[in-house]
This record gives structure tokens, C-alpha cells and sequence, in this order.
């Protein structure tokens, strides 16, 4: 008996903790999105910012730049900007695209800085290139790299 009056106040808890807040905050972007008609100014839950040209039921056409049509979900608002702001009052939000960094001591680019690249080390070349040979995945080594400018048809069998 003690037991199953635990796991009620527990159920009960989990409701009032978890799914009671989750639903309004539902019925409040329910709201939202049914109250965005054509002339408003939204952003979209990806931080894109347009004027509503068309709305449709389930759809928006968002005018993101002076030409510029993009068709949205309408559940993908995210807010309405305040009334009385244009696209040219959100201003340019264009950032310059930062220099991408490379951790000291690791030799190549690879995406990011990782992949491809090999810490330094005082065998490598002076330019921080790998050396000169190769290593099977067994950890064995396999020999010299093989001549990438070398014509495979030429190649002597042993």
C-alpha cells in the first residue's frame, strides 16, 4: 500500500515538474505561430529574421532580403520582432568569417585543425610534413612511402 501511494506522488511530481510546464509552453508557441499574419517581422528558430509576404495555414513565404523568398514551416517561429521594425532597422548581422584555429604543435590543416594532422615532432620535416614512411594499422612498420609520382605500371614484383 505505502508503495503504490509513493509511485502516485511520484507520477504526480513527474506531471507538475516535467509535462505540466512542457504543455504551456506548447499552447504558448501554438499561439504564436497562429497569431503570425502577412506585414509581421519574425525569426525563425534557426535566427533567421523576415517579413511575412504569404501566410498559409501551414506554410510562410518570408521575404529575407530585398528579392529573396524563403517558405517556412510556420511551427518554426520563433518570435514575432516588435511592431514597427523593419528588416532594415535589424541592421547587418554579417560577421567576418574567423581564422580557423590550429593547435600548437599539430602539423597540417585536416577540418578543423583534426583528421589529418600530426603532432610535430623532431623527426618530421621542416615544414611540420610527416616523415617519410608509413605505418601499417598493426603497428608494424610497412616500409618507405610508396613514390606518388611514380608510374604504378612500372612497378617491379619480388
Amino acid at each position: 500500500m505505502t508503495g503504490l501511494v509513493l509511485l502516485v506522488v511520484m507520477l504526480g511530481l513527474m506531471w507538475a515538474v516535467v509535462i505540466f510546464p512542457q504543455q504551456r509552453r506548447v499552447k504558448a508557441h501554438q499561439r504564436l505561430c497562429d497569431a503570425v499574419e502577412t506585414g509581421n517581422v519574425v525569426m525563425t528558430t534557426a535566427g533567421v529574421f523576415g517579413a511575412v509576404v504569404d501566410a498559409g495555414p501551414d506554410r510562410l513565404v518570408l521575404q529575407t532580403s530585398p528579392g529573396v523568398h524563403t517558405v517556412v514551416d510556420r511551427r518554426s517561429i520563433g518570435m514575432i520582432v516588435p511592431a514597427g521594425t523593419s528588416l532594415d532597422d535589424l541592421g547587418d548581422v554579417s560577421t567576418p568569417t574567423p581564422e580557423p584555429f590550429v593547435p600548437e604543435g599539430v602539423a597540417g590543416g585536416g577540418l578543423l585543425g583534426l583528421g589529418a594532422a600530426r603532432p610535430t615532432d623532431p623527426g618530421s620535416g621542416s615544414d611540420g610534413t610527416a616523415p617519410e614512411r608509413s605505418s601499417r594499422d598493426d603497428g608494424e612498420d610497412a616500409g618507405p612511402a610508396p613514390d606518388p609520382s611514380a608510374d604504378p605500371s612500372e612497378a617491379v614484383e619480388s
